[in-house]
C-alpha cells in the first residue's frame, strides 16, 4: 500500500444553506419519534497525517459529524461513540478498533439538538487518532448517538482501496449535497430505531 502521505484538512464550515438542503432533501423521513426514526447521522472523513512505523501505521482522522433532528423534540445524547472497521482484501484479515478522540468537535455526551425538523448541527473538527496495520485497503470510522428517542450512526471512508481519503473542496462539498441530500459526502447513514416502535 501506498497511501498518500500528505497533511489534509477538511472544509471547516459548510454554509447554512447547505445543511438546510440536506433536511429538505430529507423531508420525506418521519417528523416524529413514534415514526421509527429520530435522527440522521452524516459522517465526512480525510486523513489530517499519517505515520508509518514498520508494519503499524497511525492515522490521524479529521471529520465532519452532522446530525439532523427528525422529530418535534429536544435530541439529547446520552452515548457517543466511536469506532473503526478495517479489511485487508489482499489476505481476507479484518477487524474492529476503539479510536483515541483528540478533538470530540462539543459533540459530547448530555449536547442537545433543537426540537423541529429539520434543525441540526455540525460538529467540527471531530478529530481521532486510530492504530492499524500498514496494509489495510479499506478503512472506515463510524460515529454512533444515542437519544432517549433510540440510536443512530454514519460513518465515512478513510481508507479507500488503499489510498488515503483527500481533502474535499468547496466545489465538491455543493456538489455532492446537491446530488446526494447530505453535507460533503458520506457512505451511509442509519436511522435511529426507536425503543418499542
Amino acid at each position: 500500500m501506498n497511501p498518500t502521505r500528505s497533511v489534509a484538512r477538511p472544509i471547516r464550515a459548510v454554509a447554512a444553506a447547505g445543511v438546510l438542503l440536506a433536511g429538505l432533501l430529507l423531508a420525506s423521513a418521519p417528523v416524529s419519534a413514534d415514526g421509527g426514526g429520530a435522527m440522521n447521522v452524516d459522517v465526512t472523513s480525510s486523513v489530517m497525517n499519517y505515520d508509518e512505523t514498520g508494519t503499524i501505521c497511525t492515522w490521524w482522522v479529521s471529520s465532519d459529524v452532522i446530525i439532523v433532528n427528525l422529530t418535534n423534540s429536544v435530541l439529547t445524547y446520552s452515548a457517543v461513540t466511536a469506532s473503526v472497521s478495517w479489511v485487508n482484501a489482499a489476505n481476507g484479515t479484518s477487524g474492529v478498533v476503539t479510536p483515541t478522540v483528540i478533538d470530540n468537535g462539543g459533540l459530547v455526551v448530555g449536547g442537545t439538538l433543537g426540537a423541529g425538523f429539520p434543525t441540526s448541527q455540525n460538529y467540527s473538527p471531530f478529530q481521532v487518532e486510530v492504530i492499524l496495520p500498514c496494509d489495510v485497503t479499506d478503512a472506515d470510522l463510524a460515529v454512533e448517538i444515542t437519544t432517549a428517542y433510540g440510536s443512530g450512526s454514519g460513518d465515512a471512508p478513510f481508507v479507500d482501496g488503499g489510498v488515503n481519503t483527500p481533502e474535499v473542496t468547496v466545489a465538491g462539498a455543493f456538489v455532492a449535497t446537491a446530488l446526494a441530500g447530505v453535507i460533503l459526502i458520506r457512505r451511509r447513514r442509519t436511522p435511529a430505531v426507536v425503543a418499542g416502535a
